[in-house]
């Protein structure tokens, strides 16, 4: 008698079990395909936020000077050179400016045209040598510090890529990888515009801001006094306008890697995409990033769009305030000049 009881109560668990087993299939069928799919999303979501708030929260910046760091010293030499061509055709430049102004004044009433073609003919072999100067050193400048920039620029994608992949698993766990090839060719970029021809053009700047401040003094140091204390607004315009333009690449830089990095991470894993049907629901994820891109450009465009207006408003502004005290200087009869 206890052996049938035993057996009435194991059938009468088995069907028990079976139930159970078939309930918890028809829920994986049901929920399955969605539950993945939402691990997915939310893995890269998790991993683009984490991303985001440690690139907040970490300052990794470095010197200017670290950039240097892979050059060697041939890559030197054509650096040396190219900032000195860069200083030599900025100190030309400014040269032109009275050399016109010369050519006009050799035209007068009491000046015989023999006279005025004899100076006007030395001022134009002045003007073909300066010329000739300008054109051999500009393109010293734009080609030796052009070739540095790649050459460390290349230098630099290898150190970049080498030292990713000497990186330990956990690593790639707080980082989207996903991102790491779109934030590589982007940041090479930069730096090699700032190792090579941006700060090849600003000491080509400051030299020609030198040069010209010292020919205007020459000829006119009392109206370049006057003129001088106008700059205070392009100072300012001008230091604006450069952390208008470093924020708004810092901010676009790090949208559009987020962005590639959730597009990257749908196209690796297309398959269970396409497997379970949600290609719709990809779109509009990568859709919601793309508005956030959107939204940083628009700002970006914006602000730096009333930086440029304000900057170009200083200058005229200067123009007008010059152009007014020259007309008192004239009309007070000012002696201008150390002769």
């Amino acid at each position: 008698m206890p052996l049938p009881s035993q057996g009435n109560e194991i059938q009468m668990i088995e069907p028990v079990n079976g139930n159970s087993k078939s309930q918890r299939s028809e829920k994986y069928k049901e929920g399955g395909k969605e539950d993945k799919v939402d691990t997915i999303i939310r893995t890269a979501e998790s991993k683009i936020v984490a991303e985001g708030d440690e690139t907040q929260s970490i300052d990794d910046s470095v010197p200017y000077s670290k950039l240097y760091s892979l050059a060697t010293g041939s890559d030197k030499v054509l650096l040396y050179v190219g900032w000195v061509a860069a200083v030599i055709t900025g100190l030309g430049l400014p040269s032109f400016v009275f050399l016109f102004g010369d050519v006009v004044d050799s035209f007068g009433p009491t000046v015989t045209p023999e006279e005025a073609l004899e100076e006007i003919e030395v001022i134009c072999l002045i003007f073909v040598i300066i010329g000739v100067g300008i054109q051999i050193f500009g393109y010293m400048f734009y080609a030796f510090l052009l070739i540095f920039s790649e050459r460390v620029a290349k230098r630099t994608r290898i150190a970049y890529l080498r030292a990713i992949l000497k990186q330990e698993a956990a690593w790639f766990d707080l980082k989207n990888y996903q991102e790491l090839s779109s934030r590589i060719s982007k940041e090479i970029l930069a730096i090699q515009k700032a190792l090579g021809e941006k700060f090849g053009t600003l000491l080509f700047a400051l030299a020609m801001c030198c040069s010209g401040l010292f020919f205007a003094a020459f000829r006119g140091w009392k109206f370049t006094l006057v003129v001088f204390c106008g700059t205070l607004t392009l100072g300012i315009s001008t230091s604006l306008q450069v952390k208008v333009v470093q924020s708004g690449y810092e901010a676009q830089l790090k949208a559009y890697g987020q962005s590639a990095g959730y597009a990257e991470q749908a196209l690796n894993a297309i398959k269970i995409v396409l497997s379970f049907g949600q290609q719709e629901r990809e779109v509009m994820n990568y859709q919601k990033h793309l508005d956030g891109v959107r939204k940083t450009a628009m700002k970006t465009h914006y602000t730096n769009s009333l930086a440029v207006a304000f900057f170009l408003s200083s200058i005229f502004g200067v123009y007008s305030y010059s152009f007014f005290f020259g007309t008192v200087f004239i009309y007070n009869d000012v002696i201008n000049s150390f002769q």
